[in-house]
């Protein structure tokens, strides 16, 4: 099933489930979005779309002089977080990540609605910081001393790995949440890469 087919196959099933009446447009994703009272049909993000914006936005940040507008910088901060973590895992998405990036996932993550996201990444901050706050630096951090010698890195590697392997497999779960949210939050900004 693609994320599109499972996304609408999930709108069509909390319609269902609560009724119409009772929902609110920012839940609703599936067939029965377009067909509610009052609300104008949504021109939803394909999975072409969602990859030809995804590239221009990556150019336009990488290569061009040009800024990303707020809505651009939502989209791009949630997609790398969503991407990161399953490539790299929370120890290498925090090691590898500059904080100001992290600081942008985490708003990102607030804008789009997605609080079970938003609370697995603070929990997953808390452990691998000690609790500390993230530093004010656009800089990556080290989260490990890597002078120290290589069978008591490793136990530290481990360590940390064993405590935050809960919140990550959870927050592979939310890969899903996250792909329909941004779909949504794009239709709705009326995000797209420009033609030609």
């Amino acid at each position: 099933m693609t994320h599109r087919s499972a996304a609408s196959f999930a709108g069509a099933l909390v319609l269902l489930e609560r009724g119409a009446g009772k929902l609110a447009r920012s839940v609703l994703w599936g067939p029965g979005a377009a067909m509610l009272p009052g609300y104008p049909p949504l021109n939803r993000m394909t999975d072409k779309e969602f990859t030809d914006y995804w590239t221009y936005l990556v150019k336009k940040k990488y290569s061009t002089k040009a800024a990303l507008s707020s809505d651009e910088r939502v989209f791009y901060a949630a997609n790398i977080f969503r991407g990161s973590v399953p490539r790299s895992g929370l120890i290498g998405y925090f090691e590898n990540t500059k904080c100001d990036v992290i600081r942008d996932a985490h708003q990102a993550l607030v804008t789009l609605g997605l609080s079970e996201a938003v609370r697995l990444l603070q929990d997953a901050q808390k452990i691998v910081l000690h609790g500390a706050p993230l530093p004010e630096t656009d800089q990556c951090i080290s989260l490990f001393d890597y002078d120290l010698p290589e069978e008591e890195l490793e136990l530290a590697m481990n360590d940390l790995d064993s405590r935050v392997s809960e919140i990550q497999h959870q927050l592979y779960l939310q890969d899903q949440a996250i792909f329909d949210s941004l779909c949504r939050f794009a239709d709705e900004k009326r995000l797209r890469a420009p033609k030609g």
